[in-house]
């Protein structure tokens, strides 16, 4: 009877060794899988972060050249450029590219409405929207933006032919 009972105490649970060895080997472990959990969730912020950054300013250059490419009068100045295109058939209407430096993401806007800076929480910041007349029917549109908290920066640069400006 006492043989069963030392048996019994001799597989009840992990000695002292084997607890100071596996206690430090498991930690390391855990340790090490958070780290790399932690470094994938940054990645992915950051790679989301620039997809925003990207999609938003193509967006709007894509507007923004469709607009140029189809326009019939183009009216350049310091503050705005305005074009007139033909929405319709019937009738022409005037479309107004500005930048809102008085708000914190600096959006441009067409017409009034936003065209960038609208973002999931808002974090593109609109660095340089430029435009110059480099021939009567040619104009170079600059559009740059920035995420701060990623320290991400693109820049878009294109000459768009107007195809019916006289």
């Amino acid at each position: 009877m006492r043989a069963d009972l030392r048996n019994r105490r001799g597989q009840r649970g992990l000695s002292l060794l084997s607890l100071i060895i596996a206690v430090p080997l498991l930690t390391m472990l855990l340790w090490s899988l958070g780290t790399f959990a932690l470094s994938s969730v940054r990645n992915y912020n950051r790679l989301r972060a620039e997809t925003e950054l990207v999609s938003e300013l193509s967006f709007a250059m894509e507007r923004i050249c469709r607009d140029l490419s189809y326009a019939e009068y183009i009216d350049i100045n310091s503050v705005r450029l305005r074009v007139r295109t033909k929405q319709t058939v019937e009738a022409a209407d005037y479309v107004s590219y500005n930048q809102d430096t008085g708000s914190s993401c600096r959006p441009i806007r067409r017409n009034g409405q936003p065209l960038t800076g609208d973002s999931d929480a808002g974090r593109v910041v609109i660095k340089e929207f430029t435009y110059r007349q480099t021939g009567p029917r040619t104009v170079e549109v600059a559009i740059a933006g920035e995420i701060r908290e990623y320290n991400l920066f693109y820049r878009l640069h294109t000459a768009v032919t107007c195809l019916n400006v006289p």
